[in-house]
C-alpha cells in the first residue's frame, strides 16, 4: 500500500448505518386554524350614495362587507348620516359584521322616510356607539330596528321613531341583546319601544318614555330577560311599561313612574314573570299600579312593589292567575276601591305568601 493511499483510507467517513423508521410511523400533515384577517371598511362620506366617486357612503360600505366572506368591521366617523335611498339591510351569513362609531357617536337618521335597518336571518351583526332614529314604519315593524338575525346593540341608543304598526323603536324577531344601550322617545302600537317575539336580553340598558297601545315600554310575547336595567317613564293603554304574553325575567331592575289608562301600569302579564331583587315602583293605571296579573303566573323573590296607585290593586292585581311572594315586600301602594297592597279578584285568585310582608298601603293591604 502506498504512503498516499494509507492517508486516503485515513481521513475517510465512516460508513452511516441505514436510516430505520419507527415502527407505526405514519407520515401526516398537521392543519392549522384559520387564521382570516377580519375585512375592515371605512365610511368616507355622510352622504347617501352609491356612486363610482372615490369615496365609501355607509350604504357601500355595507355592500361592499356582504362580498367579503367572513367577519367584517366598518368603521363610522362620528356625525349624522341622513338616509335618503331608503332602508339600510343586512343580509350576510358568511360572518360577523361590526358597525361602530369612531371618534364619537354616529347617528344614522331615516329622516321620517323609511325604516332605519333591518337584519336578515343568518345575520350577526354588532352596532356599537350608534344612534338609530327618524325611522318611520307605515306598513311594517320596526321603524328603528326590524331584526330577524342575531343583533348585538352595544352603548347605542334607539329614540325618536314612529311606526303605526308594531315595535317603533325595535321588532325582534330573532336573537339580540342590548348592552349599555338605550330605547326611547318611541311611538307606536304594540311596543312603543320594543316588540319582543324571538329572544331578546336587556344588559345594564334603558327602556323609557315611549308610548304605545299594549305595552307602551316593551311588548314581549317571546323570552325577555332584564339584568340590572330599568323600564320608566312609559305609557300605554295596557302594560304601562311592560306587557307580556312569554316569558319574562327581570333581575336587579327596576320598572318605575310608568303609566297605562287601563290595566298594568308597571307590568302586565298573561304568561310567566319572575322578580328576582327587583323594584317596581310609581307606577299608575286603574287596574293594577304595578303589577296587573292576567291569568298568569308571578312570582316574586326578594323584590319590592311600593309607591303605585290604582283605583284597584295599587300594588298589585291578580285575576284569576297565580301569585307568589317570597322574602319580598308590597307597601306604601294605594287604591281608591280595595286593595291598596294586593287585590285578588274575587278570591279565585292563588296567592301565596312566604316570608314576605304586604303592609302600609292605603286601601287596604289585601282584597278580598
Amino acid at each position: 500500500m502506498t504512503t498516499r493511499s494509507w492517508i486516503r483510507r485515513l481521513f475517510a467517513n465512516p460508513p452511516r448505518p441505514p436510516r430505520r423508521t419507527p415502527p407505526g410511523f405514519r407520515p401526516h400533515l398537521n392543519v392549522l386554524e384559520d387564521r382570516t384577517v377580519p375585512a375592515n371598511f371605512k365610511v368616507t362620506t355622510f352622504a347617501d350614495v352609491v356612486a363610482a366617486d372615490g369615496l365609501t357612503s355607509l350604504r357601500e360600505a355595507i355592500a361592499q362587507a356582504a362580498a367579503v366572506a367572513g367577519d367584517d368591521t366598518i368603521q363610522v366617523p362620528a356625525g349624522e348620516y341622513d338616509l335618503s335611498l331608503g332602508q339600510l339591510s343586512i343580509d350576510d351569513a358568511t360572518g360577523a359584521v361590526t358597525i361602530k362609531g369612531v371618534g364619537g357617536v354616529a347617528t344614522i337618521d331615516a329622516q321620517g322616510a323609511s325604516r332605519v335597518i333591518e337584519i336578515a336571518a343568518g345575520s350577526t351583526p354588532a352596532f356599537r356607539d350608534l344612534t338609530l332614529t327618524g325611522g318611520h314604519g307605515t306598513t311594517g315593524d320596526g321603524a328603528g330596528i326590524y331584526n330577524f338575525g342575531t343583533l348585538a346593540l352595544q352603548s347605542s341608543t334607539v329614540r325618536g321613531n314612529t311606526s303605526w304598526v308594531d315595535g317603533a323603536g325595535i321588532s325582534n324577531w330573532g336573537t339580540m341583546t342590548l348592552q349599555g344601550s338605550t330605547v326611547s322617545g318611541n311611538v307606536g302600537r304594540e311596543g312603543g319601544g320594543i316588540f319582543n317575539a324571538g329572544t331578546m336580553t336587556l344588559q345594564s340598558s334603558t327602556v323609557s318614555d315611549n308610548v304605545g297601545t299594549f305595552g307602551g315600554g316593551i311588548r314581549s310575547a317571546g323570552t325577555l330577560t332584564l339584568r340590572s336595567s330599568t323600564v320608566s317613564g312609559n305609557s300605554g293603554y295596557v302594560g304601562g311599561g311592560i306587557a307580556n304574553l312569554g316569558t319574562l325575567t327581570l333581575r336587579s331592575s327596576t320598572v318605575s313612574g310608568n303609566s297605562a289608562y287601563w290595566n298594568g301600569g308597571g307590568i302586565w302579564t298573561k304568561g310567566m314573570a319572575t322578580l328576582q331583587g327587583s323594584t317596581v315602583s310609581g307606577n299608575s293605571a286603574v287596574h293594577g299600579g304595578g303589577i296587573f296579573n292576567y291569568g298568569g303566573t308571578v312570582t316574586l323573590q326578594s323584590s319590592t312593589v311600593s309607591g303605585n296607585s290604582a283605583v284597584q290593586g295599587g300594588g298589585i292585581y291578580n285575576l284569576y292567575g297565580t301569585l307568589l311572594l317570597i322574602d319580598s315586600t308590597v307597601s306604601g301602594n294605594s287604591a281608591a276601591f280595595g286593595g291598596g297592597g294586593i287585590y285578588n279578584y274575587l278570591g279565585l285568585g292563588t296567592l301565596l305568601l312566604i316570608d314576605s310582608t304586604v303592609s302600609g298601603n292605603t286601601g287596604g293591604d289585601i282584597f278580598p
